[in-house]
């Protein structure tokens, strides 16, 4: 019988590497929590085919004020308040 010797691959040695800890990270909040006078933006989603990306234009509207009335007062006046406007960006 032959002498049959295995060889395994050499493993390479691990040197370590340099880890430097973040003194102050940075903390981002989304959606921005204070938004004072945002009336409109611009919000980016998958297209329909999912190849790529279309953009939304969103107009916002002053809410409702919840807690202040009743369900039949607050369905009159979704009834009369403007609609929030969506309109997708035509290229």
């Amino acid at each position: 019988m032959r002498d049959v010797q295995w060889f395994c691959p050499l493993t390479p040695v691990h040197t370590g590497t340099e880890i430097k800890p973040v003194e102050m990270p940075v903390t981002t909040i989304t959606p921005v929590s204070d938004a004072g006078g945002l009336q409109d933006f611009i919000y980016w989603r998958p297209d329909a085919d999912r190849t790529g990306m279309e953009p939304v234009y969103v107009i916002l509207n002053d809410p409702l004020d919840s807690g202040r009335f009743t369900r039949k007062q607050l369905n009159k006046n979704i009834l009369n308040m403007q609609v929030i406007l969506v309109f997708s960006i035509q290229e």
